[in-house]
């Protein structure tokens, strides 16, 4: 568990272990991933990898790809 901080040009999650912060999203997406078909994840890919989430942060996912999208360098 831990909080999900958006910026302008990045996100910063941090739980009681450690702090990742998450820059050069080049895309935002929407929807099921891999074998995980009960849950809808917000999933953010960047220059390194990629990151997901899902219910918890922010609310759950509609409100988490809310609060991302701007982030989305595709859709700019």
């Amino acid at each position: 568990m831990g909080t999900l901080g958006v910026g302008d040009n990045a996100l910063q999650f941090t739980s009681k272990r450690e702090k990742v912060r998450i820059t050069g999203v080049t895309r935002v997406s929407y929807g099921k991933q891999g074998r995980d078909f009960v849950n809808t994840w917000v999933k953010a890919e960047c220059e390194n990898g990629q990151w997901m989430g899902w219910r918890g942060f922010l609310g759950g996912p509609k409100e988490l790809l809310d609060a991302v999208r701007h982030l989305d360098r595709a859709s700019r």
